[in-house]
């Protein structure tokens, strides 16, 4: 069961990611700061979603690990906007990111534990 929530959880990051990347279509055609740091954030949720998926139950602490960093970028990125744009909280889409962003990671540092023997 775990297993199949994770993959929907990592595929979902990936399908956000790609929303994110066709919404600001623009900072391929008319690159600006903003835009480019918009589509930055795509492309990191589309990395984030390839490597959770490739990690769900896979058996390599290394692309766990992969992913885990990918996670916690969402979780960190989180933060920044919760620092400089708090209104942006309280859009629904941010909440999902971020709770997705929150169980992927808890999933992977689990692999990561767990196939080190610190968890049974």
């Amino acid at each position: 069961m775990i297993g199949y929530v994770d993959r929907i959880a990592a595929l979902l990051v990936l399908l956000f990611g790609l929303l994110h990347l066709a919404v600001g279509h623009r900072a391929f055609a008319d690159p600006t700061e903003a835009r480019i740091w918009f589509a930055a954030g795509g492309l990191l949720l589309v990395t984030t979603g390839l490597a959770n998926l490739a990690a769900a139950g896979a058996g390599s602490r290394l692309q766990s690990a992969a992913a885990a960093s990918g996670s916690l970028a969402i979780l960190i990125l989180g933060a920044l906007i919760a620092r400089g744009q708090p209104a942006l909280l309280t859009e629904p889409q941010t909440l999902l990111l971020l709770a997705i962003g929150m169980l992927l990671t808890a999933l992977r540092l689990r692999e990561i534990f767990r196939r080190a023997g610190t968890l049974r």
